[in-house]
Order: C-alpha cells, then structure tokens, then sequence
C-alpha cells in the first residue's frame, strides 16, 4: 500500500504502536519483525522531508528503537535480514546525523562491529560509520577503527552489501585518513577503490583518482602510476585522459569528451598541477593554485582545494631539504626568500615541524634568526630511534605473520571451490574483459 503524502504522519504513528507493542514482547523472533518495522519508519521519514511537525524528535525515536533492537538480534539471523539492516544503515546515516551525530555514530559501529559474518568482512555499516564520522570531523575515532578492524572478505549473500558500499568504504576510509595527514595509508585505501574489478567507469573511482593523483606528489612527489590490476575500463579512461592533457589540439579534446560524458574527465588542473610540482616550478605551482579562477574552483568543486594548497608547503619542504645539502648555516630570511617568495607561509613554523619529524637535522637560533643544518645526529636520538625502528617491525612481522596464515586459509578454501575452479578455468580461454564482469559478479 503506497503512502500519501498527506497519511505519513498518520503512518507513523502506527508503526510506532506497533513497535512499542513488540518491544514488550519476549518472543525469539520479535526483533526480526521489530526491524522490519524500523526500517518502514525510515521510509516514512525519508519521504516526509520537513513535512513532519518535529522531525529531529522523530529521528531520535528511530534511533532508540535501533539500540533497544540491535542488541537482541541473534547472529545466525544476520542473513534473513541482511536487506533491512542495509537500509537501516542507510536511512540512518541520512535521517540522524543532524540531530544526534554522537547516537548515530556509536549506532553504526555497533552494527559494523557485531553485523558481520566475521570479524573482516564489510558490511554496509562500515561505510556509513567512516560517513558519519566525516561529517563529524573524527577522524582519530575513524582511523583508529581502520586500523583495528582490516577488511579481508566480502560476502553479499549474508550481508547485502553492493559494489557501492565497497567503493565508498575505501573512499571514505581514505578520507580520514586524511583528515590525520597519513596520506599513505590515504593511498592504499584509495587504490582499493580504483582496482575493484569493473566493466563500467564509476563516479566514486574518478573522484579517488583526483585525490590519488595529488596523494602521490606529496608522498613521493613524482606522478601517480595506475596499478596494473587496474580494470581495462579504469586504464583506458586515464590513459586518454594523459593523452588529452598533453594535447593542445582542440580536436583531440572534442574526440576524448565524445568517449566519455563531462563528468568522467579529469580537470586540466591536475596535469598543471603534476608538471609544476615535479619540475619544482613553485611560482607556477603557486599561480596555478592561489590566483587562477578557474582552477579554485574546479579545486573546491572536487573538495580538493586543501590539498592541493598542502602542495605548495611540500614543495617549500622539498627545497628546505636540498638547502641541508648546500649549505651549512642560513639565516630565516634567506630560506623564506629562496624556498617560499611568496611568504604563503611561516618558514619558521615549516622547520620546527621538518625538525620534530625528523626530516631534516637543523637547530635554529631565535636570537640571531640564524638555522644550522648538522650533517650527524645526536647519539641519544639515535638510541631511540632504534628502539621505535624495533618496535614498528615487531608490529609489522606480527602483522604479516597474520595475513600469512589468512592467505593460507583462503587458499586452502580456493583449492576446494568449485566455483573458483570453474572461474579459473575459463579465464584462461577468456580475455581481460570476461575476468572483470566474473569478479564483479563475486564482489
């Protein structure tokens, strides 16, 4: 039965009796159909807008129905009713996070936290947990659920998730970390996303690609290279976008924009970008990002605005570095004249923090504004970076060791599927493109 407009508070009202009513009941299978309930009330809400006297009441409503609810919901049922907590989870994340951001947040860790079939597998509450807390500016609470829980299955049989929920998961993960400037791990995550095997071009992969593309010129400050397990479609669309930013003929621009609509092409200001920054051109750079337009507000318009001004400090420290291997003593202003001309930052703050990092070896003089770059380190230094060099590799061989008997499991698991079997028999008769559609097919 459809829902008029003008019956959606009346609906409500219904569906709240009937959900008050069952959380009275003891029965084993009440949660089930209290969730089926719940996620009826979501559609309600969605579709009520504004319409509603008290829209942020009835939000919080929903959101205590969920954690009066979620608790009782028995793991060998997260299959039977896999479909509603995804809309669950979506409705959520859209109807709640204006009027209790908190509630929801701790709502959907709860459900990317116990509604899984393993502890490494995702579900669409991750992605919607990783949204929330962007909207929420926790980044610290994001990254360090990241860092805890990593992703190593996907089952959308008992967990109904999407190709959409892997790529936003992975682009949202990508995301806070940063919003904590790790911008490796931003990497890895974002190349997650743009290597998920595909037949079409998704929205989700363009916009990890921009932010990739300037990732990579602050880690490594060279060009980002397209991992060769990138799908055919993925490869294709950056090989020709290379080719029509290279070009200056206007008809090679009119042939890659009948290939592919307006909204899957990647900005001139990317590759003006690339070049300035890898040919350490800082006034190009600076013009480019701080007094073109056009390219402000492409920037702003892919919400990539603040990383790309990040570049412009990056290649100040890259300068900074080199001055370590020229020069022995420099005064502040000498620095702030050759690094940074145009004064878009305090060089002094630049060092302290180069020097905190470990970056460069210098000590700065505050009462003749004189920096000394030292060519050795001080031996109590070194004594404690060797102990966290210990400690970080510990981490990483008890992190490998893990992975290692993971990839032991599923390949003993792979050896024994049929399916996989099958899979791997044809991909030997078939091409590239018959391999994508099969594994997204699994995904």
């Amino acid at each position: 039965m459809a829902i008029t407009p003008c019956s959606e508070s009346a609906a409500y009202s219904n569906l709240q009796y009937l959900i008050q009513t069952g959380l009275k009941s003891s029965h084993a299978s009440m949660p089930l159909v209290l969730l089926v309930l719940i996620s009826l009330q979501c559609d309600v809400l969605l579709l009520a807008n504004d319409s509603l006297p008290d829209i942020s009441q009835f939000n919080n409503t929903i959101l205590s129905h969920c954690h009066e609810v979620f608790p009782a919901i028995r793991s060998e049922d997260f299959g039977l009713i896999a479909k509603e907590l995804a809309h669950i989870s979506n409705a959520i994340v859209l109807i709640g996070s204006t009027s209790n951001p908190q509630a929801v947040i701790r709502l959907l860790l709860f459900g990317a936290s116990n509604f899984a079939p393993s502890k490494v597998c995702l579900t669409c509450f991750h992605a919607n947990f990783l949204q929330a807390c962007i909207e929420g500016k926790m980044y610290n609470y994001a990254t360090k659920f990241l860092d805890n829980n990593p992703i190593l299955e996907v089952d959308p049989e008992n967990t109904h998730i999407l190709a959409s929920d892997y790529l936003k998961y992975f682009y949202y993960g990508a995301l806070c970390y940063i919003g904590k400037e790790r911008y490796q791990h931003a990497i890895d995550f974002l190349i997650q996303a743009i290597t998920l095997p595909a037949t079409a071009l998704s929205e989700i992969v363009i916009f990890a690609l921009k932010k990739v593309i300037l990732l990579s010129l602050i880690t490594t400050s060279s060009k980002f290279v397209l991992p060769k397990n990138a799908p055919s479609v993925v490869n294709r669309f950056y090989k020709s976008m290379e080719k029509a930013n290279q070009s200056s003929n206007a008809d090679a621009h009119l042939s890659t924009a009948s290939t592919y609509p307006t909204i899957h092409s990647i900005p001139e200001v990317y590759d003006q970008i690339i070049v300035a920054y890898t040919n350490n051109d800082y006034d190009t750079l600076h013009n480019h990002i701080m007094n073109n337009s056009e390219y402000i507000s492409t920037l702003q318009q892919d919400q990539n605005y603040g990383l790309a001004t990040s570049l412009l400090q990056f290649l100040i420290r890259n300068r900074i570095k080199k001055l370590t291997t020229a020069y022995i003593t420099l005064s502040l202003g000498d620095i702030q004249r050759m690094c940074d001309p145009h004064n878009t930052c305090n060089v002094e703050d630049v060092l302290c923090i180069m020097i905190n990092n470990n970056d460069i070896n210098a000590k700065i003089d505050h009462h003749t504004s004189m920096v000394r770059f030292n060519t050795h380190t001080d031996s109590g230094n070194d004594t404690k970076d060797i102990r966290n060099s210990i400690f970080l590799l510990q981490n990483y061989m008890d992190e490998a060791v893990g992975l290692s008997d993971r990839v032991r499991q599923l390949t003993a698991q792979a050896q024994t599927s049929s399916e996989y079997l099958k899979t791997l028999s044809s991909s030997s008769r078939g091409g590239y493109g018959a391999d994508d559609a099969e594994l997204m097919d699994e995904m």
